[in-house]
């Protein structure tokens, strides 16, 4: 009896120094080089690589692929702060760049993909995020931030 119960000591002994090495043994991923993962490509924010980024085409915007495609010379500023998009409301001429500039102290964007935009700006970090869109469809755009959608807004576009 005393053999048997030192090897059921000695099982579990072993049993239980398999389970520690193998939860134990994965090591950490590293952290992605900087630049690697993320797409800086607009002051302040950053998108993931399977997101457009503010240059990529989009069919609201940088038809040609070009940041400033279509773009007419004019540029409006719309500021988030106090958790609002300023103006909630803008009217602005077709080619007009609608610039974002977050100077809240949370994270935001500006999301049009449920309008016939189909663009997720990036997310703004607070105070130094900026993003830009050429609005070169006509129409009324409303978007919300995807981080808090409460937030919306709307952006009409006339000849």
């Amino acid at each position: 009896m005393g053999k048997v119960r030192r090897f059921g000591w000695f099982a579990v002994l072993v049993l239980v120094a398999l389970l520690a090495t193998a939860c134990g043994s994965k090591q950490p991923e590293p952290a992605p080089a900087p630049g690697k993962g993320t797409d800086q490509t607009t002051q302040g924010s950053t998108a993931p690589k399977d997101q457009p980024a503010a240059t990529s085409p989009t069919p609201g915007g940088n038809d040609a692929g070009d940041q400033d495609a279509g773009w007419n010379g004019q540029t409006v500023t719309v500021t988030i702060e106090q958790g609002e998009f300023k103006p909630s409301s803008l009217t602005v001429k077709r080619g007009t760049k609608v610039v974002w500039e977050n100077a809240d102290t949370d994270m935001h964007n500006a999301d049009f993909s449920s309008t016939d935009l189909k663009v997720q700006g990036p997310i703004m970090q607070p105070g130094t995020g900026k993003w830009s869109l050429v609005m070169t469809k006509t129409g009324t755009f409303e978007y919300v931030c995807t981080i808090h959608p409460f937030m919306k807004a709307s952006v009409t576009v006339e000849e």
